[in-house]
């Protein structure tokens, strides 16, 4: 996957990227929910809105979530868990699909300095 990400008036992330598996531009925002101490995250995906909350522990700089959707017929479920620094980030998904292991994703994004 190759995408962008950007901050919309401080409170929102954006995220575009390109999916080799399913060979379509997707979308996620995300948002912090102070009352529960989570972002909050949605993706889109076709006609389709997933939501899926992510938990973060502040201390050791780590979060995982869990989300859950059908897509032609099958359920597909993840679990993500991740960390991150002041500089980066690396996240691992496990996919099942109809109860069965589907696939693993890998990511790791690194902060850039804006060019002059």
């Amino acid at each position: 996957m190759i995408g962008t990400t950007k901050t919309v008036q401080g409170r929102y992330f954006v995220f575009a990227f390109g999916s080799q598996l399913y060979g379509r531009q997707m979308h996620t925002i995300m948002n912090y929910d102070e009352a529960t101490s989570s972002l909050q995250v949605w993706s889109f995906y076709g006609d389709r809105v997933i939501r899926g909350p992510l938990r973060y522990d502040t201390e050791r700089r780590t979060y995982s979530g869990t989300s859950s959707y059908t897509d032609e017929g099958s359920e597909f479920s993840e679990e993500i868990t991740g960390s991150y620094t002041d500089k980066s980030s690396r996240e691992k998904a496990v996919v099942y699909k109809d109860g069965k292991l589907f696939m693993t994703r890998e990511t790791e994004a690194q902060a850039i300095e804006k060019a002059d």
